[in-house]
């Protein structure tokens, strides 16, 4: 069984299939930045295998193949209407269990990461600082607004459709 989330910094272009291009490609990047001696804060991508899991649920991703099967996309008008209708149900639609559970705890390793990140910043000597600080505030905040992940609104797929 496939994990929901996987750190970016286990990732890279061979992982295309399990999570996407673009976090394949951020992983690899993660990585090779890593080995040049640039310090960049982690992230998690989702799998593909959860958002499948996700659609699933109630038989979401028949509907929206349903919806889509007899669109028009050049009428502009009802391609709008079946996008937002769309976008709705994928809002009403609750996370699996397995998937809240995993973002909470890939969460809660990046603020321990964080936090263990910006003290050895703080203890190292003035004329070896790195300033990392100003990136990693950048990742603490979302992190407090995912900590309670059952009540988000499904911003992790929402952009797919």
């Amino acid at each position: 069984m496939t994990g929901y989330t996987i750190p970016f910094g286990r990732l890279g272009i061979a992982d295309v299939g399990t999570v996407g291009g673009k976090n394949a490609s951020l992983g690899e990047m993660i990585a090779r930045l890593g080995q040049a001696g640039v310090r960049v804060p982690d992230g998690f991508a989702t799998t593909a295998q959860a958002y499948r899991d996700f659609l699933a649920q109630g038989d979401l991703g028949s509907r929206i193949g349903a919806l889509l099967a007899g669109l028009d996309v050049d009428d502009v008008v009802r391609l709008a209407e079946t996008g937002a209708r769309i976008r709705g149900w994928i809002l009403e639609t609750p996370l699996q269990p397995r998937l809240r559970l995993e973002v909470q705890a890939a969460c809660e390793a990046l603020a321990r990461l964080v936090i263990l990140q910006q003290h050895c910043h703080l203890v190292q000597p003035p004329h070896l600082r790195i300033n990392v600080f100003t990136q990693q505030a950048n990742v603490v905040q979302p992190l407090a607004a995912l900590r309670d992940v059952s009540r988000e609104r499904r911003p992790v797929f929402r952009w797919l459709h």
